[in-house]
């Protein structure tokens, strides 16, 4: 045998092992500022997958303590929300940046997307964008928040196939609001949004996310950090070692026996997918995928009981109470309390 294919055997013999986890260490949390102050050196874009309502206040006190870091903040030019209404967009610059806005003006930001069941009803988008506001005040920061949502005009929106139009778009949008007002001038952007828009192979529903859609263009120049909230499904020896950080805490993952659990293991109990025009349950939305595959690092808020979570408030002034419940109708075929 030539010493070139003792060296290709060599090293697919080594790539199984890999594979199988012969060379697989535990997963080592590091500090979450410093990590994420890194990270935005490296890459322009990060993403930090979000559980939506299930620890809102505790992700929201993490990213208060990136704006209070000089080191992170001197990298961050924007933040780019799930839950805005790109048709908003000059709403939300003259917001942050300082100026007077009705509140009225301003919910309509969050209030009138996609996202009907849960967005209107979640005080922690208006807490972040005050977040951003205040620091812009406070230090004359130029940082902006970004709607990521497709540009939907609610009152031209009658029938269900209008409105699946603009849902099917999502992440779409969210790719081109990024690569043009982030990427595209040279920018450096934190995306704060549910995860299964961002891991890098699509789900079970086969869309790209938005991770893929700017990798396209712009090779390299995401971050993908999940967010983990219910650590059930991990081995037990991995749950133990998780259980055991100081929270919060970020872990990088490659190399780690943490790349090798199966993609099921963030899939959530209760997640439903919009599938040729119904929602559906998705029971494994990463079917024959390894986390490693997916995402670039795990962020640890803290055990569930003591994460803190702002209550949903259903919206009762009107006209808007009125104008969800027909926005719900067409979404969902009722008008679906929360």
């Amino acid at each position: 045998m030539t010493a070139f294919r003792r060296v290709r055997t060599l090293a697919a013999l080594l790539a199984v092992a890999a594979t199988c986890g012969a060379f697989a260490g535990p997963a080592q949390s590091q500090d979450p500022i410093s990590f994420v102050a890194s990270a935005l050196e490296r890459y322009p874009v990060v993403e930090l997958s979000r559980a939506h309502g299930e620890g809102n206040l505790s992700e929201l006190e993490l990213i208060e303590r990136l704006f209070a870091s000089p080191a992170v903040t001197a990298h961050l030019n924007d933040v780019v929300i799930e839950c805005g209404n790109s048709r908003y967009q000059p709403v939300l610059d003259r917001y942050v940046s300082g100026g007077e806005v009705p509140l009225e003006k301003l919910q309509a930001a969050w209030r009138k997307t996609t996202q009907i069941i849960g967005c209107e009803s979640d005080p922690s988008t208006k807490l972040l964008i005050d977040l951003v506001r205040n620091f812009n005040l406070r230090s004359g920061g130029k940082v902006r928040v970004l709607a990521a949502d497709p540009p939907i005009d609610w009152k031209a929106i009658h029938t269900e196939a209008q409105f699946d139009a603009f849902l099917m778009q999502r992440d779409y949008s969210a790719a081109s609001v990024i690569e043009r007002q982030v990427l595209a001038r040279h920018r450096r952007a934190l995306v704060v949004i549910g995860g299964y828009h961002v891991t890098k192979d699509p789900s079970v529903v086969g869309y790209p996310t938005i991770t893929m859609l700017l990798e396209r263009h712009y090779p390299r120049s995401t971050y993908v950090i999940w967010e983990v909230l219910d650590t059930s499904q991990f081995d037990e020896p991995i749950r133990r070692t998780i259980a055991s950080w100081p929270a919060p805490a970020i872990a990088p993952i490659a190399g780690t026996v943490l790349a090798l659990q199966t993609g099921k293991t963030i899939t959530a109990a209760d997640d439903m997918r919009r599938v040729n025009g119904r929602w559906v349950p998705i029971i494994d939305a990463f079917p024959g995928k390894k986390l490693g595959q997916l995402v670039d690092a795990i962020l640890y808020l803290g055990a569930e009981p003591t994460l803190r979570t702002a209550d949903y408030k259903e919206p009762t002034d009107e006209p808007y109470a009125s104008e969800l419940k027909r926005m719900r109708a067409i979404a969902m075929g009722t008008p679906s309390p929360l």
